[in-house]
């Protein structure tokens, strides 16, 4: 089982698509690379979340997540936008929320 890293200094983004808002969390360049998983969520107040991100090799968690953040990761899952290296293209990729 991999090691858990907690950020508690990150970016979550809301912003509007075609199906409506939707949350992502913005990755800076030579942040660690984020691969495909889910997305869970266990309240730590009534309004924030820790959300953690799973996948098959890493989990994150992001510590002190707000309600409107979390409602929009709930019902769409939290996308991860980031970039290889300068000369690489801006990928998403969808971590899709699971029930814990």
């Amino acid at each position: 089982m991999p090691t858990t890293t907690t950020l508690s200094d990150f970016l979550l983004h809301v912003g509007p698509t075609s199906d409506g808002d939707r949350c992502a969390l913005l990755r800076a360049l030579g942040d660690e690379w984020i691969e495909q998983g889910h997305v869970t969520a266990r309240p730590t107040t009534d309004d924030r979340f820790e959300v953690m991100l799973v996948t098959p090799t890493q989990s994150i968690c992001l510590a002190g997540v707000e309600r409107n953040h979390m409602d929009l990761i709930r019902g769409h899952g939290l996308y991860v936008i980031q970039r290889q290296d300068e000369a690489s293209e801006t990928q998403a990729v969808l971590m899709e929320w699971r029930e814990c």
